[in-house]
């Protein structure tokens, strides 16, 4: 059976299809959709799209090369379940890439098989399947450039074990499948965005774990909370929330559930729970960093928004915290499916009172003298010592930023101009990037004094114009409000000029 997809070009030599950069540098950064996928690309995208790793699933799924279909058949054919597929991407001759889905059903075997460049099924193959499976559906459809044969392979895939789990003809999901070069282009975006962004995710997990695993050594500072757990708290919460605008792309949230498709997706594939992702999503960005409330918050009143029942709860909490980022970092990496032995956040977190504040009011005077601060602290002396940052200084600035810096800009402007916007937008990054550093307190400093370069003419332009505004309404200017107005909109201009001169 045979598709002509589109007409076919002539063979082009593939190692020009070999590139020395990642799938996705080449596709988001180079625009460069002329390599072909290797064998550890098609691994995670089959990983992340679609949930295919390990042997639980109902797909058992295996990258191979031709040489070794046979080990693997006879490795799998006396475990493969009742309905459960087993999906090989396999490669031949170290340049092209075909699709084998093997299924079980009613003690029958029964296979799959597409090649897109048209070619019979390989001998060495056919052979091996003759014994064990009697019902071999060969067809053939033929792409239009080499390089895409990775994309065909796992398209085809996709569309097999879609039809076969709702009881459907796969060949008929294989011939309705229409791969344009726009389409194609499409989808090595979209592959190419979902490994981005799942390795920042576990990126993220693996900068966390590292330092529970270190604060979880340093029993004097568990006593109670301050600023250094915290902040590694903090991070806890980001981390799991998924919530950092650097994972989002241009799409939007699901309406009924309100989560992002990547979100969605590690939930569908069980890698997070549903309950313990909303309970800190919502503390993350209702109880902290999206409060609605001008509220100071300290170290000690993070005890309002986790379980502490033993004597030694703070040394508990990260424990479990740890453990519970350890199996969700396993998961994340397809070693393992489920999670044992592992309290679940919504045992662990207090978010039953929607309406308590958490830490107490303050005036605008206050907001104000915080961000003041926040500068003065960053940049004085006492946070370094020879060019190297005073981690406990360091632990307090971090932590007046995110939660009772950001959080007060929030308030003031719900929709911020652009620079603003971008401070919001560069929290998290911050966060991981304060602790991606371990204890080189120098390159922490470095981050630090780059980030206040980068960013103090914006924060110095909204504290400035706080400040204007307070004297204003304190003169009792019957023209107060008309300068208000106008004093906001100068304020919107200055944010939206570009090549701004650092403070």
């Amino acid at each position: 059976m045979v598709r002509e997809h589109q007409p076919s070009s002539s063979r082009e030599p593939a190692d020009q299809f070999i590139s020395e950069f990642t799938f996705v540098e080449d596709t988001l950064d180079n625009r460069n959709y002329k390599v072909l996928l290797k064998q550890e690309d098609i691994v995670n995208i089959a990983k992340i799209e679609y949930g295919w790793c390990g042997e639980g699933g109902n797909v058992v799924f295996k990258v191979i090369g031709y040489e070794q279909f046979k080990i693997q058949l006879d490795h799998y054919k006396d475990i493969l379940k009742e309905k459960q597929s087993l999906t090989f991407i396999i490669n031949l001759n170290n340049y092209h890439w075909v699709t084998l889905v093997i299924t079980y059903f009613q003690q029958q075997f029964s296979a799959y098989y597409i090649d897109s460049f048209g070619q019979e099924l390989p001998y060495n193959i056919s052979n091996t399947l003759k014994d064990e499976v009697k019902n071999i559906k060969d067809f053939k459809i033929k792409q239009h450039h080499w390089y895409n044969c990775g994309i065909f392979a796992l398209e085809n895939a996709r569309v097999i074990n879609e039809a076969l789990q709702k009881s459907k003809d796969p060949i008929a999901a294989v011939l309705d499948l229409q791969l344009t070069d726009d389409l194609l282009k499409t989808i090595r975006e979209e592959y190419a965005r979902a490994l981005s962004r799942r390795d920042k995710i576990e990126n993220k997990f693996e900068v966390l774990i590292k330092f529970l695993e270190r604060l979880n050594k340093q029993r004097l500072r568990m006593q109670e909370f301050n600023f250094q757990n915290v902040n590694i708290l903090l991070f806890f919460l980001e981390t799991l929330a998924l919530q950092d605008p650097i994972l989002q792309d241009s799409g939007c949230p699901d309406a009924k559930s309100k989560l992002w498709p990547y979100e969605q997706k590690l939930v569908d594939q069980g890698i997070i729970d549903l309950d313990d992702l909303k309970c800190v999503q919502y503390i993350r960005t209702n109880k902290i960093f999206h409060r609605d409330a001008y509220s100071e918050i300290k170290p000690a009143d993070f005890k309002e928004i986790v379980n502490l029942k033993e004597v030694d709860g703070i040394k508990e909490l990260f424990q479990e915290l740890k453990k519970y980022a350890e199996q969700t970092y396993l998961k994340l990496k397809g070693e393992i499916l489920h999670q044992s032995d592992c309290k679940k956040l919504t045992d662990l977190f207090e978010n039953r009172n929607e309406n308590v504040l958490i830490g107490n009011i303050i005036t605008q005077k206050q907001l104000r003298k915080y961000i003041l601060l926040f500068f003065k602290n960053a940049t004085a002396k006492v946070c370094y010592e020879n060019d190297r940052l005073n981690l406990q200084k360091a632990n307090e600035i971090m932590f007046t930023f995110v939660v009772n810096v950001i959080p007060f800009i929030d308030l003031r402007y719900k929709k911020p101009a652009e620079p603003l916007g971008k401070i919001k937008w560069f929290r998290g990054d911050l966060l991981h990037t304060f602790y991606k550093f371990g204890d080189n307190y120098k390159l922490l400093g470095i981050e630090l004094k780059d980030f206040m370069r980068k960013y103090a003419p914006y924060f110095f332009k909204y504290y400035y114009s706080l400040e204007v505004h307070s004297v204003l309404c304190k003169v009792g200017h019957h023209d107060a409000r008309k300068i208000d107005k106008n004093l906001k909109g100068l304020m919107q201009k200055f944010q939206n000029e570009k090549n701004l001169s650092c403070c």
